[in-house]
């Protein structure tokens, strides 16, 4: 019988582990927190206060309490059983929490090295829970992070990764298009917000992270949160939203202009329009150079040399060129970075100093922010897509022709 895809995952784990050397991990501190990712990608198991352990030759014992009679009259049946969970995992073992710390009593003395998620506590440390164990037994053993054993698994997106992360990205497009289609009807930024959320439920996904609804100059602010501010005729809107699908989340940002009537902004619309076209430009320009050994250093300094140069022929940018690059003084219009690592995390674990390798998955976003005054509107830009590393260069996870967000940009 062929493994399953999670079983392999953990049997690839399990061969970088020493003699001596122990895994376990805990899916979260206590039942309200989230699904610590490091625990969810072993097991695909949502649910809190659960215990996997894996053993060097690839066993893995399985703890939880979620099939306990008096949880699921608390918190309903989980979504499958006990019996189909334990043959979906391969487990060499499966029981409760109770048995996790006799078994655990037993086992930890054969071992001198542990694996675990610090990830769970804060600040960063071993769960309290298995400190507690090792000090009832008098043991000291080097204890070091998963994110460290994890890391380089979790960067290269295999098949079952990318099927969720494109379903993800297909349904924020998808809620994006029809709040961009309802805008006209929105006074409030949580009116928009309110309605991308609407339209993930009818998908059956929740939000992969707070969505950042920004009209005019709040979308100036990098994690702006309030969703309070009143949507003006003519302003941009910028919303940066992600579905999560079965734990993996999508981060797509767009920037629409609302429009309501023929009012002119304050801003010639030819400018609000420059401004979008240099961000999309710089996204493309961008995504033509992502391959395989390319590293975020060159394709940082192609955003910033593209930016530059575009805010410089704007007239927003003075003096030459290599003075601009060398004072750096366009950081204060581009901000922040051109882009992360999305996955299980919507900021997912990676390297940055590592050069980009094929079944990586990443966002490109580069933005323009002009704050305004008195007499100017705010013109604040930014485009977000996923994008996957191939062999043979980079490609949108999902195709962005499919979702065009016709946006009238003109003034007219």
């Amino acid at each position: 019988m062929s493994r399953s895809w999670v079983a392999k995952r953990r049997e690839r784990v399990a061969a970088q582990l020493a003699a001596k050397q122990l895994l376990i991990l805990f899916s979260g501190l206590d039942e309200d927190a989230a699904i610590d990712s490091d625990f969810a990608y072993l097991t695909d198991f949502w649910d809190n206060q659960a215990v996997l352990v894996v053993l060097p030759d690839g066993s893995a014992h399985f703890y939880t309490d979620r099939y306990q009679l008096d949880k699921v009259r608390w918190n309903g049946p989980y979504e499958e059983t006990s019996a189909t969970l334990q043959e979906r995992l391969e487990l060499t073992k499966f029981g409760t929490l109770a048995e996790a710390r006799r078994d655990l009593m037993r086992l930890l003395p054969r071992y001198a090295q542990l694996v675990t998620n610090f990830a769970v506590c804060q600040p960063k440390q071993p769960h309290p829970w298995l400190l507690e164990l090792l000090k009832e037994l008098k043991l000291k053993l080097d204890i070091s992070d998963s994110s460290q054993l994890l890391q380089p698994f979790r960067c290269i997106k295999d098949n079952e990764e990318l099927q969720r992360l494109t379903t993800a990205t297909k349904a924020t497009y998808i809620a994006l298009q029809s709040t961009y289609n309802e805008l006209p009807r929105f006074t409030y930024e949580y009116e928009a917000a309110a309605h991308f959320n609407y339209i993930l439920h009818r998908q059956q996904l929740d939000t992969g992270f707070a969505s950042i609804v920004a009209s005019g100059k709040n979308a100036g602010f990098m994690h702006y949160a309030r969703q309070r501010g009143y949507i003006k005729d003519r302003q941009l809107m910028l919303m940066d939203v992600g579905a999560r699908y079965r734990g993996y989340c999508a981060d797509v940002t767009r920037t629409f202009m609302v429009n309501r009537t023929c009012s002119k902004s304050k801003r010639a619309p030819s400018l609000i329009k420059a401004v979008w076209d240099l961000v999309k430009l710089t996204q493309d320009q961008l995504a033509q150079a992502v391959r395989p050994q390319v590293s975020w250093q060159d394709l940082q300094q192609l955003a910033d040399q593209q930016l530059a140069q575009g805010l410089k022929d704007l007239g927003v940018l003075k003096g030459s060129m290599a003075e601009i690059m060398e004072t750096k003084s366009f950081k204060a219009f581009t901000i922040h970075r051109l882009g992360h690592f999305v996955g299980l995390d919507v900021h997912d674990v990676g390297d940055y100093r590592q050069k980009l390798q094929a079944g990586m998955t990443i966002t490109i976003e580069p933005g323009v922010y002009l704050l305004g005054d008195s007499k100017h509107e705010a013109i604040n830009v930014r485009l977000e897509d996923v994008m996957l590393v191939t062999s043979n260069g980079g490609r949108w996870l999902v195709p962005r022709e499919n979702y065009a967000f016709p946006v009238n940009l003109s003034g007219n």
